[in-house]
């Protein structure tokens, strides 16, 4: 089973996945939890390069290191254990390109297309927060430097894009959770998607 769990900064994304593979674990599967972008390519390094610093980068450049750096990801690590029977947990997708780098400007049928290519998970679960303010006060108690996409104007563009996700996805499955909630809460609302 591929499950994806995808939403802006500060929803709580890998608090949530983290604790749905100790629970799959748990229960005897056989678990990879992942992630998106990667850390192991350079095509990773030379993202969060771009995130960390501030550089600017022509958006569509951005959008191609990501599919880049996906295409990388599925091929050596998410496809290999799918074919063993595991499970695959992936926290962030590529919804999160189609959502940022289309309210950075990069042509929505542009980003589909270049991500048309990759499996479709089985279940998509995406935190949205009440509100971009929700996920400014969970970014600020990291205590780590602001990236590119941390800003409220910003994340306020990205909650509402991720809403309408199934718009430009209709043959794939959405569950929406509350980022309000806590993840224990989160969890037994997804244990009825995984069946």
């Amino acid at each position: 089973m591929f499950i994806v769990i995808d939403g802006p900064d500060g929803s709580g994304k890998s608090t949530l996945s983290e604790a749905l593979a100790g629970q799959l674990r748990a229960q005897g599967h056989s678990v990879l939890h992942t992630f998106e972008p990667t850390d192991t390519t350079e095509t990773s390094r030379e993202i969060r390069r771009y995130l960390h610093c501030g550089d600017s980068v022509d958006p569509r450049v951005l959008c191609d290191l990501f599919t880049k750096d996906r295409a990388e990801h599925v091929s050596s690590v998410i496809l290999p254990h799918l074919a063993q029977g595991g499970v695959v947990i992936c926290d962030r997708y590529k919804y999160s390109a189609f959502v940022y780098q289309s309210s950075q400007g990069v042509d929505r049928d542009y980003v589909i297309r270049s991500n048309a290519a990759f499996p479709v998970p089985d279940v998509t679960f995406v935190l949205l927060p009440s509100s971009a303010d929700v996920l400014m006060r969970r970014i600020a108690r990291r205590g780590k430097a602001e990236e590119a996409f941390e800003r409220s104007g910003f994340l306020t563009r990205a909650i509402e894009v991720y809403r309408h996700l199934p718009d430009y996805f209709p043959n794939e499955k959405f569950v929406f959770l509350d980022a309000d909630l806590p993840t224990e809460q989160n969890l037994s609302l997804i244990e009825p998607h995984l069946s």
